[in-house]
């Protein structure tokens, strides 16, 4: 009874409180609630992050099989291994059991009337899906060992199918068709293997006439699970040298020296970048980034609440006097003022919830990242109730020890100075806080200056002004491909036209390739390009020795490789004209050019080797250059061109500039996330600092009577009162320059082509915190300077 009263009379006077100081209780909550509101966003963010793939059972002991592959000391990682090789590492007694796919390029899938361009076709085998969780709705995923057999998830079967049951009906994958036999729950968004239609991999070899003993060499992204009593360890070292057995076994490896190693696959979204992953990885910097912001602006939000409850001190001196003159112990004020604060913080969350409910759509958009809330989930729960209780106790821990240490006699009887006590913690406060909003304002300036670079860096290709049209497989040949690129410049508003089989910032061949004679000393991996003769001239690629391909010339003539300047250096040639005098591969195709470097991959790569050849089977890309002022009328025609051509296939087209500056689409997004945590950041720092300055300017009256009387003006006043934030924000740029230096460092080691840390931006960063820092005190202050002086001294 006795203790419900008391719990009783501490909630009440906690309201009293609240409700009697409402202007700085209302900013207290707010800063809290926006500080709650960052810390769970940030936290769904850095959750969805660690979830990749952790939802499959026995997630474990799920392992993709990797490789390191040397070839004459050029070493690469891949994630693919042989076909060949997996199979041997199936039989092995560790393989609980093993799954694999290969790719497939973007196809028309149509049913009857219906066709649409779908993008997320794999062709699986059975045994994937004793590998992964892939809940089946209907067939037998054993299915897939027949050709020309598919699987498709409930979104797909539902968009071509309705209600209509799938099972046993036919769908045309570009001019293939295949017998839907299952269906399968959607793939969740957090897996790096993210199919929608599921093809038997077997079809592959139909399709594309594949020769066993290529097909045996054919790199395939390969996942087992272990038995539960295998050691991960041991097995990883008894493959390690597996695949250089089997391939000396079959044939001549032409010098590569294959290292096979496990990836765990929760580890793949972030851990893992090699070439060819199934998607673009994450990026495990930026998460720890977020989880260092999420700390700061936990930090910061503390600090403010601490800030603005001890500059409030001296309101509730007396109580705490009459409270202890009363019997009232330290323990019991300490219960009361923390009491106060959790109460504080759970009404924070409440509206923090609100927020993240209005925020989280324009989170979404900003991250590309489906995130949702499941406010019934234990986790969910367990998060609300640990943050609610940490921020209470944290933030509310100092007040409640500094409130509760007055002595009454020297509060009663007017002996004790509050302006003395705790100003040194609080100016630690304001400084602990600007600190973090100078290093993340540094952060976010560096992050777009390299976002600016690399969309306005030359790349050394001319991207504008090209409309890319992705032609149907099988439709474009040797024999008609000159007529197709006539029809489509019938519009006057295309100007010209180029078939290939790349474009920059797309996929590309990925070729062993040796000077003719030295294949075993001098072999490397060198990314290929079919196109036709106005290819160079079209995409301004300059030719800087020897010749490009004329149309004038015969085709033997033609023959031979267009290298860029990367290949001379793998290749050890010294000078344009020794690597001329060169041939390549057995076939002896001469180098008959060099071409200027250029950047066919986004910026964070280093330009690699490149070779150029005539076109002549993988007519894939059409490149058409068009009017700027004429781009509607130029797409509505190729529209029409298109299905007037290929009625069977849906047209699948892109502008080349922002289809190559999507390679920067995460950094963008991750720019826009952090830009908008530094401006929240800010606001909660500034919210602290305009408590601070209330107080400070509340204890300062007299003083500034005292100096009016004296001849003071009111704007050397103003300077006076601003000078000693003006100290804290200088030293907290000392404090947080050298931090966000190395931060921003290691964030850009990422980029094989980076900006510099311009010393601009530290002054511009401490130049906007400090202006922000002198509009959130400037009015105050000024308003101080110019209260009349008998007011001032009358005060107290």
């Amino acid at each position: 009874m006795i203790l419900n009263t008391m719990i009783r009379n501490y909630f009440i006077t906690a309201i009293r409180n609240l409700l009697w100081n409402s202007g700085f209780s209302l900013i207290n909550i707010l800063g809290l609630s926006i500080g709650i509101a960052c810390c769970f966003i940030l936290l769904l963010i850095v959750r969805f992050e660690f979830s990749y793939d952790r939802y499959h059972e026995d997630v474990d002991r799920i392992y993709r099989i990797e490789k390191n592959s040397n070839i004459y000391g050029k070493i690469e990682k891949y994630a693919a291994i042989p076909r060949c090789v997996g199979d041997a590492i199936a039989d092995l007694e560790e393989v609980e059991s093993m799954g694999r796919f290969s790719s497939w390029r973007s196809s028309t899938v149509r049913y009857e009337e219906q066709s649409f361009k779908e993008d997320n076709i794999r062709p699986v085998e059975p045994g994937l899906f004793d590998v992964l969780t892939i809940p089946v709705i209907e067939g037998d995923p054993a299915s897939l060992e027949k050709p020309f057999t598919a699987m498709l998830t409930e979104h797909m079967a539902h968009k071509y199918f309705g209600e209509e049951n799938p099972l046993g009906k036919f769908i045309e994958i570009d001019t293939n068709r295949f017998e839907v036999t299952g269906v399968v729950k959607d793939i969740p968004p957090n897996t790096h293997m993210k199919f929608e239609i599921m093809i038997s991999e077997i079809s592959t070899d139909i399709v594309y006439d594949m020769p066993e003993e290529v097909r045996a060499f054919n790199h395939l992204p390969t996942y087992i699970k272990l038995a539960p009593w295998a050691d991960p360890m041991a097995f990883e070292k008894k493959i390690e040298n597996l695949g250089n057995e089997i391939s000396m076994n079959l044939r001549d490896t032409g010098g590569e020296i294959m290292t096979l190693f496990l990836m765990p696959l929760k580890d793949i979204h972030l851990y893992s970048n090699l070439r060819w992953e199934v998607e673009p990885p994450g990026n495990p910097t930026m998460v720890y980034a977020f989880i260092g912001i999420c700390i700061l602006i936990l930090l910061t939000t503390c600090f403010n609440f601490m800030n603005l409850s001890t500059a409030r001190f001296i309101n509730r001196a007396k109580e705490v006097g009459v409270r202890k003159v009363f019997g009232g112990t330290r323990k019991n004020l300490i219960r009361q003022f923390l009491g106060e604060t959790l109460l504080m913080a759970l009404a924070a969350h409440i509206i923090a919830m609100f927020l993240v409910e209005m925020l989280l759509p324009v989170i979404v958009r900003l991250s590309g990242i489906p995130l949702t809330i499941h406010y019934l989930d234990p986790a969910t729960v367990l998060f609300i109730f640990c943050i609610v209780i940490t921020i209470g106790l944290l933030a509310g821990s100092y007040p409640a020890f500094f409130l509760s240490s007055f002595k009454p006699v020297d509060v009663l009887k007017g002996g004790w100075n509050p302006s003395k006590k705790g100003m040194l913690f609080r100016k630690i406060l304001v400084t602990g806080q600007f600190a973090v909003s100078i290093g993340l304002v540094i952060i976010a300036l560096v992050i777009q200056k390299q976002m600016m670079y690399m969309k306005n860096k030359p790349l050394g290709f001319i991207k504008e002004q090209k409309l890319i049209i992705q032609l149907p497989e099988g439709k474009v040949l040797y024999d008609n491909y000159e007529k197709v690129k006539k029809e489509f410049l019938e519009h006057p508003g295309i100007t010209a036209a180029t078939i290939s089989s790349s474009v920059p910032g797309r996929w590309r061949y990925f070729w062993r390739l040796w000077p003719t004679g030295e294949e075993e000393s001098n072999t490397r991996m060198v990314n290929c390009l079919q196109a036709d003769f106005d290819f160079i001239s079209i995409y301004g690629l300059q030719v800087i020795a020897g010749e490009p391909f004329h149309e004038e010339l015969s085709p033997e003539s033609n023959r031979g490789f267009l290298v860029n300047e990367a290949t001379l250096s793998v290749f050890g040639w010294n000078s344009h004209e020794e690597a001329l005098q060169k041939t390549i591969n057995q076939n002896e195709n001469p180098v008959r050019g060099i071409l200027k470097n250029y950047h066919f991959k986004g910026l964070q790569s280093e330009i690699e080797p490149l070779g150029v050849f005539l076109i002549e089977d993988d007519f894939r890309y059409l490149t058409l250059v068009f009017q700027e002022h004429r781009v509607n009328d130029v797409l509505d025609f190729t529209r029409k061109k298109h299905k007037e051509l290929y009625p069977d296939s849906v047209i699948d087209y892109f502008f080349l500039d922002e289809d190559f500056e999507a390679q920067y689409q995460k950094e963008e997004k991750q720019s826009q996330i952090v830009t908008l945590f530094t401006l929240l950041a800010i606001f909660i720092a500034c919210l602290g600092l305009f408590g601070m300055a209330y107080h400070n300017l509340e204890n300062r009256r007299k003083e500034i009577g005292i100096r009016k009387t004296n001849g003071a003006s009111t704007v050397s006043l103003f300077f006076l009162m601003t000078w000693d934030f003006t100290l804290l924000v200088l030293v907290a740029f000392i404090i947080a320059s050298p931090l966000a230096w190395w931060g921003c460092r290691v964030w850009l080691n990422d980029f094989a082509y980076r900006t510099s840390l311009s010393w601009w931006i530290f002054v511009l960063a401490i130049g906007a915190v400090l202006i922000i820092s002198y509009i959130t005190v400037g009015y105050q202050s000024l308003k101080a300077a110019r209260t009349n002086t008998v007011d001032s001294l009358r005060y107290e």
